[in-house]
C-alpha cells in the first residue's frame, strides 16, 4: 500500500486534480490554459505536461525547475491505453473495467490502481512516486476529454440519421 498517497479529488467542473494524504494535498495537477497542457506541482517542483503530435499524440513531461525532460506519455492509437515513462521507470496504463471508472498503471515492480467516482477516487499501490500518479491522472483526463470530443462530433451525425 502507498504510505503517503491514498486518494485524489477533482470537482466536477474544475480542471484541477489534488493528490491527498491524510487530508493534506501532496500534489496538484491543473490544466494550463487548454486541455493540451497541464501543470503539476509535487514536492516544491513544477512540471508541465504538453500534448504533442496531431494524429499519433504523445505528451512531454517537462521539469520546469531544471528545464529538462522528466518523461513522456505515449498513447495507443486504437485502444485507450498508454505507456507512462518518468525518469528511468516505465508503466503500462489501462482501464480495468468497461465503465472507465477503474484504471491501472503497472510495470514489473509496481502496480498502481485507481478507482474513480464523480469527485475523485482512491489510489492503491506500492509506489511513492507522486509524479507517476499525477501522470496517471493526466491520462484519465486526456481519455475523458477525447470521449467528450468524439461524442460531440458523432452526436449530430447520429441525430441526422434518426431524423432521416
Amino acid at each position: 500500500m502507498m504510505n503517503n498517497i491514498n486518494h485524489w479529488r477533482k470537482n466536477m467542473f474544475c480542471s484541477k486534480y489534488e493528490l491527498m494524504s491524510d487530508h493534506h494535498a501532496v500534489g496538484i495537477l491543473k490544466e494550463a490554459g487548454s486541455c493540451n497542457s497541464a501543470i503539476a506541482e509535487v514536492q516544491n517542483n513544477r512540471f508541465r505536461f504538453k500534448v504533442r503530435g496531431l494524429l499519433h499524440q504523445y505528451v512531454e513531461v517537462q521539469d520546469l525547475r531544471e528545464d529538462r525532460t522528466a518523461g513522456n506519455i505515449r498513447f495507443s492509437c486504437w485502444w485507450p491505453k498508454a505507456t507512462v515513462n518518468i525518469g528511468n521507470q516505465s508503466w503500462d496504463w489501462r482501464f480495468t473495467d468497461c465503465f472507465f471508472r477503474g484504471f491501472l498503471m503497472e510495470n514489473d515492480r509496481e502496480k498502481i490502481y485507481f478507482e474513480s467516482d464523480k469527485k475523485g477516487g482512491e489510489v492503491f499501490g506500492d509506489t511513492q512516486n507522486e509524479l507517476a500518479v499525477l501522470s496517471g491522472l493526466f491520462v484519465i483526463n486526456y481519455y475523458r476529454q477525447m470521449m467528450i470530443i468524439y461524442i460531440a462530433a458523432l452526436l449530430p451525425m447520429f441525430l441526422f440519421m434518426l431524423k432521416g
